[in-house]
């Protein structure tokens, strides 16, 4: 790891202290209202002492015997014999906490306290079996840390840009052996990677910690007390309501409404959030784009705009789902809605990755993105819920000459223009310099006759039922690789999508080469759900390389036109060996040196044989030669220009878990 210091480091929500080994989660007790954690990694008593200092706690302290029981019962392993925080060192029999607070309440076994060899200086439990206590000598023994104040609870919810989608990472256990983690067995086991594309990333901003199980509370070294990462990619309004496999034909089917994350809140907690961008169709159509033809994609973004309105009014749209959000807990918890950046650059010199994008639709999504955030600082307003604006300013996907913060246009293609591993540090700076150090309550709810103008010109906006959404493609065979994506002409697809008048004719569109090539499929009838599940084969004649859009066009259940769009990339073969390992090319970790195991340590999806930071999933982030973790400044390829120790503004904090962060500072105003 580098050792230069960081400028303008703050205190993060989002940012990990020294990684720690724990058995236990941060536990929180209603009747102390203190939070506690049994840490594994064995320390003398002094040095645990310490250790939970600079964590801003304390060896734990027991006041009465309701504290004695939730203590033992909830943190005390078979076998286990932590540290407590008493002491009569330098005073024997004198026993005292090391906190100062009064010694009162001491229920030691039988016999004991008794400085047996006149070493036993130390407080712990007799045994696991009674709540009893002991002096024992020093030495290293496992201990438990105690809160006053504690750390916040992180519930993560909403859509891609919440859950990483774009950072690599992923946080699935495709294969639901119990590994949690692909990456714990390099996908030895997996048979179907299409099964779930949440795409939870343990890189994200707001994502759980590596080893996490995803959508659930668990042992974090985050700094925060426990994180919950349900936020889903391609997730909409209906996925927080309801489970994403009912409004996606059955997808993801181990995925609750997203909402029900909530009800497990307890003491101090946080809940951030993006929502919105899939459900007017600008994600689906930002990557459509590139093979449809201009004059198509400027059409179906003034949809977008229309959509964004519309939801904004809604009374099913985001005003009354940001009050649900903030109406579930069972306690008061301030919730705080992301804004999205803009994607692209808005220069009219742009780099490579825009070149299948004309300088009016790099404009068109860019107000795209500001009519969205409106939206949502309108309806958070409402709603009595915080808004957090993030800005990509300079960084947008294809700047020319600074480091970028979003993917451009990419394989997989779901990963494209998505906030990158730069990106996420971005979106959690964005939210810490919000919170400014401590977590508020939140905001009164804004009357709409209070709010700004812009606000009641939006809510005036013309309205259209025309409307677009994303289309689902997948594979007709499972895959086994993460080429969900790829496919070549001959082969079956599955359409998936939903939102249509039921019964209604739906017409299917292949298009690439931004216009240039087009060709109709069977048209299907939806269902009387209003849903279209059907296989589809890829004509023949289609092109063998570049990105292909599929329309699928009916009467929309709301009245007027909908059009899914979705995007695949198209190849000239799928059993196509560059390096004779036997591993297609669109499955191989490393395509162009043979690595039949596909061994890949870090689990990045580059395989060892190529990757040349085989154990450092970061990799090479800033492209200056150096990998992440032996990185002084692993975000900035520029690195200490100037000599005086301190990296560029961006490098706040290290890629590696985020590790500079401390929550010691933090404070809290919330009830």
């Amino acid at each position: 790891m580098g050792v230069l210091q960081y400028a303008a480091v703050v205190p993060l929500v989002l940012a990990s202290v020294s990684p720690v080994i724990a058995d236990s989660p941060m536990l929180y007790s209603s009747g102390t209202g203190h939070c506690y954690q049994r840490v594994d990694a064995a320390l003398t008593f002094n040095a645990a002492a310490g250790a939970c200092r600079t964590r801003g706690a304390s060896l734990v302290t027991i006041a009465d015997e309701g504290e004695d029981t939730f203590v033992f019962d909830q943190l005390i392993a078979s076998g286990m014999w932590p540290w407590l925080g008493g002491t009569d060192e330098g005073s024997e029999g004198s026993w005292r906490w090391v906190t100062g607070e009064p010694w009162s309440y001491a229920p030691w076994y039988p016999g004991e306290p008794n400085n047996q060899g006149g070493v036993e200086h130390y407080l712990a439990y007799f045994d696991t079996s009674t709540p009893l206590w002991n002096d024992v000598p020093d030495g290293p023994l496992p201990y438990i840390c105690e809160w006053e104040v504690c750390p916040p609870m992180v519930v993560a919810i909403g859509d891609s840009c919440t859950s990483g989608e774009g950072a690599g990472a992923y946080a699935i256990d495709w294969n639901r052996d119990g590994d949690v983690l692909d990456i714990v067995d390099n996908l030895a086991e997996d048979t179907d990677r299409s099964a779930n594309r949440c795409h939870r990333s343990s890189a994200a901003w707001s994502g759980s910690a590596p080893g996490a199980s995803p959508g659930a509370a668990a042992p974090s070294p985050t700094g925060a007390r426990s994180w919950t990462l349900a936020a889903c990619s391609g997730a909409r309004i209906k996925d927080l309501e309801a489970p994403f496999s009912a409004n996606h034909g059955g997808r993801n089917p181990d995925e609750v409404a997203q909402l029900e994350h909530l009800d497990s809140i307890t003491g101090e907690a946080i809940v951030v959030m993006t929502i919105g961008g899939n459900d007017v169709g600008f994600a689906p159509l930002l990557t459509a784009c590139a093979a449809l033809p201009s004059g198509m994609c400027l059409m179906l973004g003034a949809r977008v705009s229309v959509s964004v309105a519309r939801l904004y009014t809604a009374p099913d749209g985001l005003v009354n789902i940001l009050r649900q959000v903030k109406a579930r807990p069972t306690q008061p918890t301030p919730v705080l809605v992301l804004g999205y950046p803009r994607v692209m650059t808005t220069n009219s010199l742009a780099g490579p990755e825009c070149a299948l994008f004309s300088l009016d639709e790099r404009l068109l999504f860019a107000g795209l993105t500001d009519e969205l955030d409106l939206a949502l600082e309108c309806a958070a307003a409402q709603a009595g819920v915080h808004f957090v604006p993030v800005s990509f300013s300079g960084h947008e996907a294809c700047t020319l000459g600074q480091p970028l913060w979003i993917n451009g246009l990419q394989l997989p293609v779901v990963e494209s223009f998505h906030p990158n591993r730069r990106g996420q540090v971005a979106y959690a700076r964005a939210l810490n310099q919000y919170l400014g150090g401590s977590i508020p309550h939140n905001p009164a709810p804004v009357d709409p006759a209070h709010l700004d103008p812009a606000c009641d010109q939006l809510g005036r906006a013309p309205r259209s039922a025309d409307a677009i959404g994303a289309l689902t493609v997948t594979p007709a065979v499972p895959s086994t690789c993460d080429s969900a994506d790829t496919f070549v002409p001959g082969d079956s697809i599955g359409l998936h999508g939903g939102g249509y008048d039921a019964g209604t004719a739906i017409t299917l569109e292949l298009v690439a080469d931004q216009g240039a090539y087009s060709a109709p499929l069977p048209s299907v009838a939806a269902d009387q759900a209003g849903r279209i599940d059907v296989e589809r084969t890829i004509p023949p004649d289609a092109p063998t390389a570049g990105l292909a859009a599929l329309l699928a066009e009916g009467a929309g259940a709301q009245g007027g036109v909908l059009t899914l769009l979705g995007t695949i990339s198209l190849a000239a073969s799928s059993s196509a060996d560059t390096d004779g390992d036997g591993i297609p090319d669109l499955c191989d970790t490393c395509p162009s040196i043979a690595n039949p195991d596909q061994q890949d340590g870090d689990g990045d999806r580059r395989g060892d044989a190529c990757d040349p930071c085989p154990a450092d999933r970061e990799n090479d982030w800033d492209d200056d030669g150096l990998c992440a973790d032996a990185d002084p400044c692993p975000l900035d390829p520029y690195n200490d220009l100037d000599g005086d120790g301190v990296c560029g503004e961006i490098d706040t904090l290290h890629v590696d878990s985020f590790e500079s962060g401390d929550l010691s500072g933090w404070s809290s105003s919330t009830p």
